[in-house]
């Protein structure tokens, strides 16, 4: 599962359509007083980020140090000493002292003096922590102080005395290497800065000569000095860590001083340092690890706002109030710390901030381990849906915590790692929370009605419903990992042992009418959280048992603002209000068995008769209501009484998705097929599966499923029926003396039963059924297929003899290439056969093949063989067509007929042969025989017509059929078919579609409001018609295909009246 796009892990299907195609490691990393801009060791971070595969990572900046204001640091005049500590270090005469003997500005003023003796400095001053109250260089800063220098004796060649103030920055280059600014006066300039008492990573900034025995005003600009020493790049991550005021001295000179009026300003406003800032940290950030800016705002509780390019200025009416602000821009915000103290704990208790997400892991929370769930808890169940994130605090105030690389991350799902995408997918809690030691990442994916990701979107569903339906994938899962762990509402309300390397499961736990969401954590033998989901919320509402709905809108930024509300049913009638900003396009998905006739207030909406869901786009404020049919046409049903699923009605290409190999099974629908269920014991295999019924000892229930979630995470039939086809190559193989283990693996003693294969092909798009598919780029290959009766189905006499599926009455009831037969079978993939012609270059089958029969039309519009002719031989085959006694047509010729026309067809003869002759053992018209030489028929359909016969040669004897089949097509001219009638209730009729296109036209006079649907032979809705306050609708489709199809008219309303007169008009034969 590592991930081979931009470090990220890929989502494998049918996850992928529901969470998003990756996921994303995303660390938020929060800057607080300590740091005031990018990050102390900050490269140090960086690389162990991407070391540790991190794709993403949250630089905030706290608010409180964008500002800064005039004054000194602390105690402008040295009126008082307490926010300094003494230093000193080396032996003599040493001070640092207020003294009020010479000042200036309020009545005192610092006095150092440092007299060493010896050969190396010591030093004498005063130093300040200001970790937590200075702004950063990108500030602008200005620093102003006053010097009065007494004595700075020389004494040797080297420097011997000085006067510094040593400003400490807190980024870091390595782990040992602390960059410092030294400002300093020397004794005597010309001797140079070599053999300095100051670390190496120092830049020396000389000061102006100063005038002796009076004090020397000093004004730099810290932020110009940075850049000019460090450059800017590193310049602009610099905050000032410390301040050292000192005198030093050595080789028994004096350094003597007074100082004072210390002031350290900005001129620049907050928003300027905040865009400064900002640009630092975008100049790391790179498609393949992402670094984003965001602001850390210190309000009643502190709260992360990710991902911002301009400064926001938290209101002064409070945090409630820059919540709001917050939100009024189309962002979220996030509470940092939750846990941290009793102070923030009580605060987040007693306020229910309305947050987008919170901490619920964060180093220094007070819970256990860092996870503040109970403080979470107290949120989702009191409706407040707040997400989970983890937040890393990974620094003390000068030095790095250990756990920075492996201490819980953030791991969110989305398409794409662009920043917006990475925080819409944290703010809707499509994401989860784990440990980064654990390699490989264990993916966690909690869904449901396998639809709806986890997240902040509730499921509505009807007050009557007793059972959520939550869809659990875990992947990845470490040795470590013991126990899954189901809250609801706060509880634990299951406990589910982990072994193996996945969990894949859906669980049905009771819905209590005061449910509200659900969640897992996964534990280790410690019952220590690993790892932990954001929750799936249940709302109950007054609707019906068979329908749900659910906002599910996309990763467009501003999405996870969406909501939908109001929802309520009457008269088949379902309405809600969905909400979105106006640039936001917000998704509701609905399910419901019943087929929607009618949606207003959508901006668009489309249905999946495969998974019966709705899908409605709103923009804005929408008040959508979806008007429900109440009589849907009737399904199809099984030919095998053993098997009681509804198929569904495919053509082959559905099946193998215009593809061969692996592309096939990629781009399928049906993906992956009928498969074992979980825990199957060895030598299991699905396509031996038996359905319940009459079956062996030991067979393991309930046999293939009916329907499957597909890879794209989509309700599918896997049950098909595939009309039309023809079918070669028939045998049986592959004999066994005992049922597959799923089926018990019981003995069949001294029987034997093998597979009857064969495979079929669409004649629409594959001419011959021989010479064709002969790699895997021929796109004949699309529309092939291996079936195979099974041998496990015929010993138990599911097939064979007497059954739907019986092989001997397929092989002497039909003709091989020539016969055109419906079949019913499950859905299959075979992974042995895909690089193989026989099997068409895919690994698709219907195994088991459960019944066939013959198909009651054929719609091949070609003249053709359908198996090689041996070269010796030539012949023609006349046929000629009598239109009304009027020849018409000629050799090998397609004919044209005016609807009811009467046709005679005659087959010539004379038959050219170079040896041997031909003999016409009896023609077939749709598979009724005559033997007569003159057919005749009425030109309502296509017909066809074939010609058998067989060849004995002189030399040699040929004894397989030869088929000869010529189609004469109908083609319709322009008519109009009729229906008409009066209707209260929903009425159908039935079309036969036999041309290119369809068009309904239903009229009514009345004020009544009716609505047309039309549905294909698989009973799926093609087209509707469904305008309000007209007389009439219209419906049409272009190239439709042959067979019965089903019109419904619905009275959407009849205004009061009792019943109303329609007329229906049709280009096709309609029924009454």
């Amino acid at each position: 599962m590592s991930g081979s796009v931009l470090g990220s892990m890929q989502v494998p299907q049918p996850m992928s359509s529901i969470f998003g195609q990756n996921a994303y490691r995303s660390v938020i990393h929060v800057n607080s007083a300590d740091k005031g801009e990018v990050s102390p060791y900050f490269y140090r971070y960086m690389a162990g980020y991407k070391e540790n595969g991190v794709d993403a990572v949250f630089f905030t900046m706290d608010d409180d140090l964008m500002n800064i204001t005039a004054g000194e640091p602390y105690d402008s005049g040295f009126e008082s000493l307490s926010s300094w500590e003494t230093e000193f270090h080396g032996s003599g005469q040493q001070d640092a002292k207020q003294s009020s003997s010479k000042y200036d500005d309020g009545s005192r003023s610092l006095h150092i003096l440092d007299d060493n003796s010896g050969t190396t400095f010591g030093f004498a001053g005063v130093y300040q922590d200001t970790t937590w109250q200075v702004s950063s260089i990108a500030a602008n800063l200005n620093f102003i102080f006053s010097v009065y220098p007494v004595s700075l004796e020389d004494t040797t060649n080297s420097a011997d005395s000085l006067i510094v103030i040593e400003l400490g920055f807190n980024y870091y280059d390595s782990g040992t290497s602390v960059p410092k600014m030294v400002l300093l006066l020397q004794d005597n300039p010309s001797e140079g800065l070599e053999d300095m008492p100051f670390s190496e990573d120092v830049v020396y900034h000389v000061l102006s000569a100063p005038e002796f025995n009076s004090w020397n005003r000093y004004s730099l600009n810290i932020t110009d000095l940075a850049i000019r020493y460090f450059g800017e790049s590193k310049a602009l991550n610099l905050k000032i860590n410390a301040i050292h005021i000192a005198a030093y001295s050595r080789n028994g000179a004096k350094a003597d001083t007074y100082v004072d009026a210390l002031e350290l300003s900005s001129n620049k406003p907050a928003d300027q340092v905040y865009s400064t800032l900002s640009k630092s940290i975008k100049s790391y950030d790179s498609s393949d690890f992402r670094m984003m800016s965001g602001e850390r705002l210190n309000m009643q509780n502190v709260m992360l706002y990710l991902n911002i390019d301009n400064y926001f200025q938290q209101s002064s009416s409070g945090t409630r109030k820059s919540i709001s602000n917050v939100h009024s821009n189309g962002d979220y915000l996030f509470v940092s710390k939750p846990g941290v103290d009793e102070y923030n704990r009580n605060s987040m208790l007693n306020n229910l901030w309305p947050i987008d997400g919170m901490a619920v892991w964060f180093s220094r929370n007070l819970e256990p381990y860092g996870f503040a769930t109970d403080i979470w808890d107290y949120y989702l169940s009191r409706g407040i849906f707040a997400q989970a994130i983890a937040e890393a605090h990974p620094m003390y105030v000068n030095d790095t915590y250990p756990f920075a690389t492996w201490s819980p991350a953030q791991f969110a799902y989305a398409d794409d790692n662009s920043p917006s995408s990475i925080v819409e997918s944290i703010a809707q809690g499509r994401s989860f929370i784990e440990y980064s030691y654990i390699k490989p990442t264990m993916m966690i994916f909690l869904s449901a009605e396998n639809q709806i990701p986890m997240g902040k979107f509730p499921i509505y569903v009807d007050s009557s419903r007793s059972t959520a339906s939550l869809d659990i994938d875990i992947l990845n899962i470490p040795s470590s990992a013991k126990t899954l762990r189901l809250i609801r509402n706060g509880t634990t309300v299951g406990t589910i042992p982990l072994s193996g390397s996945s969990y894949d499961n859906t669980l049905t736990p009771s819905l209590p009418d005061d449910a509200q969401y659900f969640r897992i954590e996964i534990l280790d033998s410690n019952s220590t959280i690993l790892a932990l989901s954001n929750p799936v919320v249940y709302v109950k509402k007054s609707m019906a048992p068979d329908i749900w709905l659910a906002p599910n809108p996309s990763l467009q930024y501003g999405s996870a603002s969406s909501s939908v509300g109001s929802v309520s049913y009457a008269k088949d009638t379902l309405s809600f209000t969905a909400r979105s900003r106006e640039n936001v396009t917000l998704t509701t998905k609905v399910f419901a068995l019943k087929v929607p006739s009618r949606v207003t207030g959508a901006d668009s909406w489309s249905f999946d008769p495969s998974s019966n869901i709705t899908s409605v786009k709103t923009k804005g404020t929408g008040q959508v209501s979806i008007s429900m049919d109440t009589s849907p046409p009737p399904p199809g049903t099984s030919w095998n009484p053993k098997v009681s699923c509804t198929p569904v009605k495919v053509k082959i290409s559905d099946i193998t998705a215009d593809s061969t190999g692996s592309d096939s099974f990629t781009n399928s629908p049906f993906t992956p097929g009928i498969k074992l269920p979980s825990g199957a014991p060895s030598g299991s295999n699905a396509k031996r599966w038996l359905t319940d019924g009459n079956t062996p000892p030991g067979w393991i229930s309930p046999g293939p499923p009916c329907t499957i979630t597909n890879n794209d995470g989509d309700i599918v039939g896997v049950f098909a029926e595939i009309d039309g086809v023809k079918y070669g190559d028939l045998m049986t193989e592959d004999f066994g003396h005992s049922y597959n283990t799923i089926n018990g693996g019981g003995s069949w003693g001294n029987d034997s039963w093998g597979d009857t294969t064969f495979n079929i092909y669409d004649p629409v798009f594959v001419p011959d059924g021989v010479g064709t598919c002969t790699s895997p780029t021929d796109p004949t290959c699309y529309s092939r297929l291996h079936l195979e009766i099974d041998r496990d189905w015929k010993a138990a006499g599911y097939c064979g003899a007497g059954t739907a599926c019986d092989e001997n009455a397929l092989y002497s009831q039909t003709k091989q290439y020539s016969t055109v037969i419906d079949v019913q079978g499950f859905i299959y993939w075979d992974p042995g056969h895909v690089t193989e012609r026989w099997h068409s270059f895919n690994g698709w089958e219907l195994h088991p093949l459960t019944a066939w029969r013959s198909h009651d039309g054929d719609t091949t519009r070609k003249v053709y063989v359908s198996s090689d002719i041996p070269s010796s031989v030539s012949t023609s085959i006349y046929f000629n067509g009598y239109n009304n006694g009027s020849l018409i047509g000629g050799e090998n010729k397609t004919w044209e007929f005016p609807t009811d026309s009467s046709v005679t067809v005659k087959a010539d003869h004379t038959i050219q042969a170079t040896i041997g002759e031909y003999v016409f053992d009896h023609w077939t018209l749709d598979g009724t025989d005559s033997n007569n030489e003159l057919i005749s028929f009425t030109t309502n359909r296509d017909h066809v017509l074939v010609a058998r016969y067989t060849y004995s040669g002189a030399s040699k004897t040929f004894d397989q059929d030869m088929l000869y089949r010529v189609t004469v097509p109908f083609q319709p001219a322009e008519h109009t078919y009729s229906t008409a009638g009066s209707m209260s209730q929903p009425v159908y009729h039935q079309v036969d579609i036999e041309g290119s296109k369809l068009v309904l036209d239903l009229n009514w006079d009345s004020s009544a409001d009716l609505d047309l649907f039309i549905y294909n032979t698989s009973g799926r809705l093609v087209n509707y018609s469904v305008s309000a306050g007209e007389s009439s609708e219209q419906v049409s489709v272009e190239n439709p295909e042959n067979g019965i199809w089903t019109v419904r008219i619905i009275p959407y309303s009849l205004n009061g009246l009792d019943s109303v007169q329609y007329s229906l008009d049709s280009t096709q034969h309609i029924s009454a």
